[in-house]
């Protein structure tokens, strides 16, 4: 059984400096209000599909987790030693009104962002439902080349159905505590992941609207980022890439 509140240990797996202690007082709030969302819509989630629990497994524990990026960023990149949200450097891939961003934080967090600045407020990203090696194709507007995030990176993610700009009154979830998002998903995107995992087909290429992830904490290149996955037609680039990726012992894949 999932424990509903976590010490700081079992979040900082991976990156023992990751989280400061008022971020882990968010994660253990959104944790307990997602573990009562999630069981009520377990019923639910039975009756349309069969494998509902093995579903629930698999985004829990192996879906992968992505940030799409623009490979222009590169050069920036390979300057830092993170990777930014846009209260650090003014800009991102999707909307830069950063009123708006910190309103939908307000929203989806009860507040308890509102006198963070800069390094400490969330990254964002997405999963990857049907292992597409392309990536999210609604999320390739932030960028078609993307990075996978190590597994343990999970435990200190939330999630919300789709764009919190969009569907700012979207409860959130966590990687734990998932079913009442899952339950919300498409009917089509839920019949692709269980042919992913009957062994029909290694990946599916639909259209779905894209999972956002909000990731708390410190996102370091070197300890956080397990893969970066460019497309073998931008040549130009890859030499900038390989560099980046030896530097920070990031494997890259080509798609």
């Amino acid at each position: 059984m999932e424990k509903i509140l976590l010490r700081p240990s079992d979040y900082n797996n991976g990156n023992p400096d990751c989280l400061t202690h008022k971020q882990i007082r968010v994660l253990n709030v959104i944790r307990g209000e997602s573990k009562v969302l999630s069981d009520n819509a377990m019923e639910s989630l039975c009756a349309r599909t069969d494998l509902s629990l093995e579903i629930i497994n698999y985004i829990k524990e192996t879906v992968p987790l992505i940030i799409h990026f623009n490979p222009i960023l590169l050069d920036k990149f390979a300057e830092d030693t993170h990777y930014r949200s846009i209260f650090e450097i003014g800009r991102s891939g999707g909307s830069n009104n950063l009123s708006a961003r910190k309103n939908a934080e307000k929203i989806m967090f009860l507040g308890l962002y509102d006198k963070y600045e800069g390094f400490d407020r969330p990254k964002y990203g997405t999963i990857n439902t049907t292992l597409d090696p392309k990536g999210v194709t609604t999320a390739i507007p932030y960028g078609k080349w993307y990075f996978t995030l190590h597994d343990h990176v999970r435990r200190r993610c939330t999630m919300t159905l789709s764009d919190s700009f969009v569907t700012n009154n979207n409860p959130c979830g966590n990687f734990d505590f998932c079913a009442h998002i899952i339950n919300k998903m498409s009917d089509g995107e839920l019949r692709a992941i269980e042919r992913i995992l009957q062994n029909v087909s290694p990946f599916e290429s639909i259209t779905i609207p894209y999972h956002e992830v909000q990731i708390h904490g410190a996102l370091s290149f070197d300890l956080d980022i397990k893969s970066m996955h460019i497309c073998n037609k931008d040549t130009d680039m890859h030499a900038k890439a390989y560099e980046f990726a030896q530097k920070n012992n990031i494997n890259v894949e080509l798609f």
